[in-house]
């Protein structure tokens, strides 16, 4: 004969989500009025070097034509007086060397996002091109956890989606995220590229456990021996 067994049970099933997170003022509406640049509150940009040495301004805020908010942030190569070569225009959340074109520190960081994204418009001159860098650092132990970019050498006059995947080369979580945003490729820039960006944001898989109740039935086989 067979026997019905009857019961409730818990399922715990792993459920993965992917959320969306915001950067600190990711759509560069917080500016400081000032002379001759107005300037990034919460990212770091060449114009405290520029503006006093020449008074010109790489960064400058986009208000006619935002992809969201009241403003964008507009990057342009510049030459200034005794430069070597033209200056990308740049935004960063770590610290602009002007003089050496480079770029450290950052601000900080533990997720571990699996890619990057943002919204652009680009006007670079002949081979220039225009980029999003993103720097995932362990200050800790030194090492680049992960990277993600996006480079383009495209003339773009509409607002258009990037989205740049992390690579990790590394376990370990960053304490920092170094993300640099630059008009011209560093290596030869022209004077007068230009480009705009807005509304960034990273996305991370969140896993958890969901709890399903289900009722389970279980058959169990019994041999009765014939008489």
């Amino acid at each position: 004969m067979k026997k019905h067994i009857l019961f409730s049970a818990s399922i715990f099933l792993a459920a993965t989500t992917l959320t969306v997170a915001q950067i600190t003022d990711a759509g560069f509406e917080n500016w400081t009025v000032g002379a001759p640049c107005s300037d990034l509150n919460e990212w770091n940009t060449a114009n405290s070097t520029t503006g006093t040495l020449a008074g010109m301004c790489s960064v400058t805020q986009e208000t006619a034509d935002p992809h969201s908010g009241s403003s964008a942030v507009t990057l342009t190569t510049i030459q200034i007086p005794l430069a070597n070569q033209p200056i990308p225009g740049a935004v960063t959340t770590g610290i602009i060397d002007v003089q050496n074109l480079t770029v450290s520190g950052g601000l900080p960081f533990t997720d571990r996002p699996t890619s990057f994204s943002g919204w652009y418009q680009g006007a670079p001159l002949a081979a220039d091109s225009y980029s999003f860098a993103a720097l995932l650092i362990n200050e800790n132990t030194g090492d680049t956890v992960g990277t993600a970019g996006f480079t383009s050498s495209a003339t773009v006059s509409t607002w258009t989606q990037f989205t740049a995947p992390v690579t990790y080369s590394s376990p370990d979580n960053p304490t920092i995220v170094q993300i640099l945003l630059l008009s011209s490729d560093q290596t030869n820039p022209i004077e007068g590229s230009v480009a705009k960006f807005d509304d960034l944001s990273y996305e991370t898989l969140t896993v958890g456990i969901e709890d399903v109740d289900a009722d389970l039935v279980i058959v169990a086989h019994t041999h009765v021996p014939y008489k």
